[in-house]
């Protein structure tokens, strides 16, 4: 169980970004359709717990703990390459945005931007440089606790009463679909790394769904929160930091915390990512070289790398995840083949 409960919120930590803590990604993907956004959310939880199965199932099957162990699945080194480049180019998009959510937040509390993506830079640096799977661990035990803190969060919430003066089938699979694409298909090298710990088919089901369950319930109560005021009153860039400053200032710091810490957790996620994407995970100059680019780019600020980046990296990682349970099923026909290459009897 507690190698299930690592992999589990160690996934978890990894989505938890600025954009998804903050509600910005809950709003800008669901709750502008209103009521019928939740459909979007049960769909991108359904996805989720199937992509996790599928990657999980895969490396298990083919004792893959490693994201090149993974890609060799395919036998394709042109595919190996594509897949290859784009977790590395979009985890890169994801760190720089991190670092840059990261000094944004520390601002809050006194702390120049600059100075504190510098930091946070350091900090990923020299936990990168203890090795992917190790930091992507520690990942696992903040995001149990990532996840109990937004989800109390957003229960304060829900009991002030301000809300109660606003709450009164357009799709949103669509805009699922592409917020599925990126959250997963960058995650691909994290999944690999996470497959060590489990055993049996039944541990990765069981990751899947404590996985998939978790995002379900704090993207509800996001979606019921935000649903509640959207329209009504401005919510800025950061509308759950902006609900929790109407509650007051010592929530409105409690959960800025939660941001930096979920941006942080993510931060370490992607920079895992991207060594293993380009296969650099040990030793320590690569680790360094990434932050180091990491905050150079971070200077464009967080909003501007979330416009460019993420939307289209969302359209292009539906292939690639499409692909990945292609692999999943192409694997069930393997083993039909060579079920039926053993009873063959030749004459």
């Amino acid at each position: 169980m507690k190698n299930i409960l690592i992999v589990s919120y160690s996934f978890t930590a990894a989505l938890i970004g600025a954009g998804f803590a903050s509600g910005g990604e809950i709003l800008g993907y669901f709750a502008v359709f209103g009521r019928n956004g939740i459909w979007g959310i049960l769909f991108f939880a359904a996805v989720c717990a199937a992509f996790l199965f599928a990657v999980f199932s895969l490396c298990r099957k083919y004792d893959a703990h490693s994201f090149d162990e993974l890609l060799n699945i395919t036998g394709d080194r042109r595919i190996m390459r594509a897949i290859r480049i784009f977790t590395a180019i979009f985890s890169f998009c994801v760190f720089s945005a991190m670092l840059s959510a990261i000094g944004e937040g520390l601002a809050y509390f006194g702390i120049p931007p600059r100075v504190g993506a510098c930091a946070a830079a350091v900090m990923c640096a020299v936990l990168l440089c203890t090795g992917t799977a190790r930091a992507l661990d520690l990942n696992g035990i903040i995001g149990l606790i990532l996840t109990a803190a937004v989800i109390t969060c957003c229960l304060y919430i829900l009991r002030y009463r301000e809300h109660h003066a606003y709450f009164s089938l357009t799709p949103a699979i669509g805009s699922a679909a592409a917020y599925s694409g990126y959250n997963l298909c960058s995650a691909l090298p994290v999944l690999a790394v996470l497959s060590r710990r489990l055993r049996t088919r039944a541990d990765a089901a069981t990751a899947a769904l404590v996985s998939s369950g978790a995002v379900l319930i704090m993207m509800g109560l996001m979606f019921t929160i935000l649903s509640m005021y959207h329209g009504r009153i401005p919510l800025g860039e950061l509308p759950m930091l902006t609900l929790a400053a109407r509650q007051n200032t010592v929530f409105a710091a409690i959960y800025c915390a939660v941001i930096i810490t979920a941006s942080a957790t993510t931060l370490i996620a992607s920079g895992g990512g991207i060594l293993e994407a380009v296969g650099k995970s040990d030793g320590f100059l690569y680790p360094v070289i990434l932050s180091a680019l990491g905050f150079f780019v971070s200077g464009f600020g967080f909003t501007g790398l979330v416009n460019t980046a993420y939307r289209i990296c969302g359209i292009a990682g539906i292939p690639l995840m499409l692909y990945i349970f292609f692999l999943y099923f192409a694997s069930f026909k393997k083993d039909d083949f060579k079920s039926k290459s053993k009873h063959t009897v030749v004459f």
